[in-house]
């Protein structure tokens, strides 16, 4: 006897949400290849920037004349261009992947919200949604490792490039040093809330610097 609580199946509906997960794979299947790809690269990135880093030293410890990074001349300068290199190839890929990640995510929710109409119109309740098995926190938290690594990677390799432009360019230094009491009063907010009105900016950066 048939089971009249069952729904009422739709071949035609069923076919094209075969045809959307299909689609649904290949884009998460994208996300997988450039984020893999990113983490590869970022990987290899990183190591050569410790072994470039490490090899600073070794060059000055070998030279028994050696007694300041900045003595050993045109190496030191190489061994910093090198890992500014670094860092600008950091930056750059993990820039790309931003773009090629979010391109990913925008037509996954393009076919979500297709999707979406399609079963509301033929009013479908036995099909689930096409991602996190029709629970909309875990579509969306399912993406979190690919789409936020990319900018945990960009943070890192900006504050590496700043790091290395302002301790080994002096130009840099010197244009940096007389913003900087002021960019640490902005960060820290002291005026208004741990120090005193009475204290003045000029007594706190005393105090920094003692």
């Amino acid at each position: 006897m048939c089971d009249e609580t069952e729904p009422k199946r739709d071949p035609d509906a069923e076919a094209i949400y075969l045809i959307y997960r299909n689609y649904v794979e290949h884009e998460d299947e994208l996300i997988h290849q450039r984020t893999t790809t990113l983490i590869t690269i970022q990987s290899f990135t990183l190591a050569t920037l410790g072994i470039c880093y490490q090899k600073r030293f070794e060059v000055a410890a070998n030279c028994s004349q050696i007694k300041n990074l900045s003595d050993i001349g045109i190496v030191n300068v190489e061994f910093s261009g090198l890992m500014v290199a670094l860092a600008l190839i950091g930056i750059m890929t993990s820039i790309i992947a931003i773009a090629s990640i979010s391109a990913a995510k925008v037509a996954l929710k393009q076919l979500e919200d297709s999707w979406d109409d399609i079963i509301k119109n033929k009013k479908i309740t036995y099909l689930p949604k096409l991602t996190g098995g029709g629970n909309p926190n875990a579509t969306k938290k399912g993406i979190y490792l690919s789409l936020y690594t990319p900018y945990f990677c960009l943070t890192f390799w900006s504050a590496t490039l700043m790091t290395l432009l302002y301790f080994f360019s002096p130009h840099v230094q010197s244009w940096i040093d007389p913003y900087l009491p002021k960019l640490l009063l902005d960060i820290l907010d002291v005026q208004k809330t741990c120090i005193p009105k009475a204290l003045s900016s000029e007594t706190l950066l005393l105090s920094l610097s003692s």
